[in-house]
């Protein structure tokens, strides 16, 4: 089964919403009125490597950004946000996601932190099959030619 960025982002918000069932889950978008605590998880870019004749290395990078209750100067509880990023991190600790049929490597680090809120940064890796068909008659190197020839210095 081919992975997808939507299949990778809805197991992060089911894992985060299995921790922290009592948190709004806001996905790639942010409501102008969010409620707090919340957590948004947004989706920041990707990349896509050949690795070899047939597979395909991709690399998704996302921020999970921790929302706490405003206290009376109006910022967010940095303590709460510090405790929460750090329960995320725990999350993914073990380096695993479960997606569908796959389990892919997934590495989380502490992101900033301010005004009383922080983020989490996460990135995973999987490889794929690229659709490579060794039968369709592709080109492939079958003879290497090399000369060397004796320098004098």
């Amino acid at each position: 089964m081919a992975v997808t960025p939507d299949a990778i982002v809805n197991a992060i918000a089911e894992k985060l919403h299995q921790t922290f069932p009592d948190r709004t889950i806001y996905v790639n978008q942010q409501e102008q009125e969010f409620t707090r605590p919340s957590l948004f998880i947004d989706a920041i870019y990707w990349t896509r490597d050949r690795q070899n004749i047939g597979t395909d290395q991709t690399t998704f990078y996302l921020t999970i950004y921790c929302f706490e209750k405003l206290t009376v100067n109006r910022n967010g509880d940095l303590f709460t946000a510090l405790m929460t990023a750090n329960q995320i991190e725990d999350l993914f600790r073990m380096e695993t996601l479960p997606v569908g049929d796959r389990v892919l490597k997934i590495q989380a680090s502490r992101g900033n932190q301010e005004r009383g809120e922080c983020d989490v940064d996460l990135v995973v890796t999987w490889n794929d099959w690229n659709g490579y068909d060794p039968d369709a008659g592709y080109p492939l190197m079958e003879t290497l030619h090399t000369k060397m020839e004796e320098y004098q210095t």
